[in-house]
């Protein structure tokens, strides 16, 4: 996997992915996962997308980002289309690297000092709040919900409607 991305990764990811697998927190927040069976969330394809998307952008977009792009990885995302990116700086100590996130709709990138796991505690216990997340994120209680897998995950079965030929309450 860090062939594919082309870097080391910082142990607290490699922590996290070990223990917690590929899914979301609190219904909202997707750290991208190596194993993941969905693209828009598996580590590789999201971040090498995320990449091509910072090239893309407008010149006058680029001038207010913080950072030198090509020192900023996708390790995650929202539902509401929000990036949150390490800033591999040192490139060679992965274990340093701190995090920023950048809203969909606005041009601001907040720092926080610190790992993945760091940010995770922070911004799920409400110990920190960045503004480019919704107020009511995260919940009073928040959880962690795995990915289901592909290859079992069935459609709920749909609810059976009334045959409208029999009367109500007698069985179908």
């Amino acid at each position: 996997m860090e062939d594919e991305v082309g870097v080391l990764l910082p142990d607290d990811y490699k922590w996290l992915s070990e223990r917690y697998g590929p899914g979301d927190f609190d219904g909202f927040m997707t750290i991208l996962h190596p194993r993941s069976k969905f693209w828009p969330t598996c580590l590789v394809g999201a971040a090498e997308r995320a990449a091509e998307l910072l090239v893309q952008m407008p010149q006058s977009l680029r001038k207010r980002v913080p950072y030198d792009i090509d020192h900023l990885l996708a390790v995650g995302k929202t539902d509401n289309g929000d990036t949150i990116y390490w800033v591999t700086e040192p490139e060679a100590a992965p274990n340093e690297w701190t995090v920023t996130a950048n809203g969909a709709r606005n041009t601001k990138w907040p720092h926080f000092e610190g790992g993945i796991v760091e940010f995770l505690v922070a911004i799920l216990s409400g110990a920190t709040r960045l503004d480019v997340f919704p107020s009511d994120f995260p919940s009073a209680s928040p959880t962690f919900i795995a990915e289901a897998d592909p290859e079992t995950a069935r459609r709920r079965p749909r609810a059976r409607r009334p045959d409208p030929s029999t009367p109500e309450g007698a069985p179908g």
